[in-house]
């Protein structure tokens, strides 16, 4: 899921939710950076370390974990599995149609085509949400206020093993991307694909076919999106999952 999504499932199952939790909600996705690989906050065995490294060294980071393990949770059933069937909730709803636009949007390959195809799915998700409650914005912008950027650059820098400068410019960057648009409106869901792209990609989208992508992709959810969302808060265990 994007953004929006992962914080509203996480206030949704903490209602202790705090400035960390809602970062480390959204942080796996900080891969998105390249400081990072995919797998270090989203695969199993790569949390666990993680979660063990923060035990042992930054035990006044454990919340932010526990927002990881959210993260987690709600990618195993838009990923992976859902209502007992798979894969999970975005890719299931990728139709031909919406490969195809993807392909002639982005210009990538098959697997990198199937891959962000999901990333439209689940922008669907994000859209119907934030046009019933920008609660989830609020959050965001208050956790970037909150939490010691300087602090949390040093301990992740340290884990990652990465300079502590270059650590502390990405999470600033990260936090201003996913703060800097406004997702209740379709063109601003256009102009995050292009910086996506531009970005964190490599490459130049073509602005026509991502809008008719995301068009497509609002019809793929509509009916759906609040069930999938309720369904997967109801099915929160705080177990570490497997993911694809």
């Amino acid at each position: 899921m994007f953004f929006n999504a992962h914080v509203y499932f996480a206030k949704r199952v903490d209602n202790k939710l705090d400035a960390l939790k809602v970062a480390g909600s959204m942080f796996p996705d900080f891969a998105k950076t390249r400081l990072i690989s995919w797998d270090a906050l989203h695969k199993k065995q790569d949390i666990l370390a993680f979660s063990q490294f923060i035990n042992k060294a930054y035990p006044e980071y454990k919340t932010f974990v526990q927002g990881i393990i959210c993260h987690n949770n709600l990618d195993y059933t838009s990923h992976t599995e859902y209502q007992n069937a798979k894969p999970g909730y975005a890719y299931s709803k990728i139709t031909p149609e919406l490969f195809g636009l993807v392909k002639q949007a982005l210009k990538i390959d098959d697997a990198s085509t199937k891959s962000l195809s999901h990333n439209f799915i689940e922008s669907g998700v994000d859209y119907y949400l934030l046009n019933e409650t920008t609660d989830t914005v609020k959050l965001i912008v208050n956790a970037a206020r909150e939490i010691d950027m300087t602090k949390l650059s040093k301990m992740l820098s340290v884990y990652f093993k990465k300079e502590e400068n270059e650590m502390h410019a990405g999470v600033k960057g990260f936090f201003s991307f996913v703060s800097g648009y406004d997702l209740r409106e379709l063109d601003q869901w256009v102009a995050l694909f292009i910086s996506l792209g531009e970005s964190f990609f490599g490459f130049n989208a073509d602005e026509v076919y991502v809008k008719k992508a995301l068009e497509l992709s609002l019809k793929l959810t509509r009916d759906t999106w609040r069930e999938y969302l309720e369904t997967s808060i109801s099915s929160f265990d705080n177990a570490i999952k497997d993911c694809i």
